[in-house]
């Protein structure tokens, strides 16, 4: 059987005292991520705290959370990048995976919050058992909505609680590799990029 840990969340000031150290050592960016960052009342606090150590912040977040307090707060002091996670687009697959009812609702407010006030944001798709026949669809709804950036992230992590049920939830939803290869080949645009990208790579490898 196996136990759940006791996890216990840093407090700003502990957060603060490993940015000090990170930055010693030469540190330039963070990553803010969660779960859900924005779970977190005292995140603001947190995030200015990172900023006010001259650290590039970037932020992850599904945005379901996002109020006008936050994109307040993202104008007067904006993040390196945010990147919001997509589950689905239609309301049934946004959900089944989430289990939450009205989270697709609180997405799609959070999302035009962030794009209607001109805070800039990266689109992700979580890429799953659950939303593979919704991922040419998820493709286009984050194209229509960002031109510079947008990928398919297959990498679903378990729980740091080790609670049995979620991750044996998780390992299922998992694609396998000829999966997430078949995904990146049928889009042409992403294909093309990773091509471009993996060229660049062995070019760079050659003459250096």
């Amino acid at each position: 059987m196996t136990v759940p840990l006791k996890l216990r969340s840093f407090s700003p000031n502990e957060i603060a005292h490993l940015a000090d150290e990170a930055v010693s050592l030469g540190a330039m960016w963070c990553l803010i991520t969660g779960g859900e960052p924005l779970l977190r009342d005292d995140f603001p606090e947190i995030y200015m705290g990172l900023k006010r150590r001259g650290l590039l912040v970037s932020v992850l977040t599904n945005a379901t959370l996002i109020h006008e307090d936050h994109i307040r707060l993202f104008k007067q002091y904006p993040p390196r990048d945010i990147e919001v996670t997509v589950y689905g687009v239609t309301r049934e697959t946004y959900e089944n995976i989430t289990r939450r009812s009205g989270f697709f609702a609180a997405f799609r407010h959070g999302l035009d919050l962030l794009f209607d006030s001109g805070v800039k944001a990266r689109l992700k798709a979580m890429a799953m058992r659950s939303n593979m026949a919704e991922l040419p669809a998820i493709a286009r709804f984050c194209r229509e909505r960002t031109k510079d950036y947008f990928r398919y992230d297959p990498f679903l992590h378990l729980r740091f609680d080790g609670h049995a049920g979620r991750n044996a939830d998780i390992r299922t939803e998992r694609l396998s590799p000829e999966d997430i290869v078949a995904i990146e080949k049928a889009d042409k645009q992403r294909s093309d990029i990773l091509l471009k990208s993996r060229e660049d790579l062995l070019s760079r490898a050659e003459y250096s």
